[in-house]
């Protein structure tokens, strides 16, 4: 049996998962940016040694950001989790709810007969409550998506795994699979950020940086 302290407690969670979930978005952004500053400069001179250790802080931060989002511990916030705790109890949010927010809210209201079957990506035509299967299948993509990331973290960041156990084989990961992973993760959010408020379209996780963010780059340390 749900309650609407079970919805209400849902949500909190959710609203807290936010940050994180940028963070993963802000990080790649700035990533990008010095990779390019590097790599369309021909006056840089090239180090393997500091590139290597660039590369290392931004991979090590968000592999283990993407693995916080499908950590399954009762203490932890995750996305899976959160997703897992939906399905669970489906019950808790309802179309007569969704409703009832599209009308309350000024921004919405005027629309609300047309943001109405925006519910039915989360419970399909004409169902009353969400759709356990509907959300299972977006836990599946989520684990399926993340679990090169939170493989390499479990062997090599958080722990060092024996390498000369018999059978073992290292866990690899691509930039494109650790691309795949957080854009996935972006993707979910924003698809239950519209369950959680809706009326409200979260369209665009990655930030605009503040002007000169890279003024750090623009003196020389050495003198030539």
């Amino acid at each position: 049996m749900t309650t609407a302290s079970d919805w209400a407690s849902w949500c909190t969670q959710f609203d807290d998962l936010h940050d994180e979930i940028l963070g993963l978005y802000h990080s790649r952004r700035v990533w990008q940016t010095i990779r390019t500053m590097v790599e369309t400069n021909p006056d840089v001179r090239r180090s393997g040694i500091a590139e290597h250790w660039l590369t290392q802080c931004y991979s090590v931060t968000e592999l283990s950001g993407v693995r916080r989002q499908v950590d399954k511990r009762k203490d932890a916030l995750s996305l899976l989790r959160s997703l897992e705790h939906l399905a669970r109890k489906p019950g808790m949010a309802t179309r007569a709810w969704f409703d009832g927010e599209l009308h309350a809210r000024p921004q919405s209201a005027p629309y609300a007969a047309t943001l109405a079957s925006k519910f039915d990506a989360f419970a399909g035509a004409g169902k009353l409550c969400v759709d356990k299967s509907l959300v299972q299948a977006d836990c599946d993509r989520l684990r399926n998506d993340a679990d090169r990331a939170k493989c390499v973290v479990d062997n090599f960041v958080a722990h060092q795994a024996d390498a000369t156990r018999p059978g073992h084989l290292p866990p690899t990961i691509t930039w494109g699979e650790l691309d795949k992973a957080i854009d996935t993760i972006g993707y979910l959010y924003k698809k239950y950020y519209q369950l959680r408020f809706p009326g409200n379209l979260l369209s665009n996780l990655v930030p605009d940086l503040p002007a000169a963010w890279d003024c750090l780059f623009e003196t020389a340390w050495k003198q030539a």
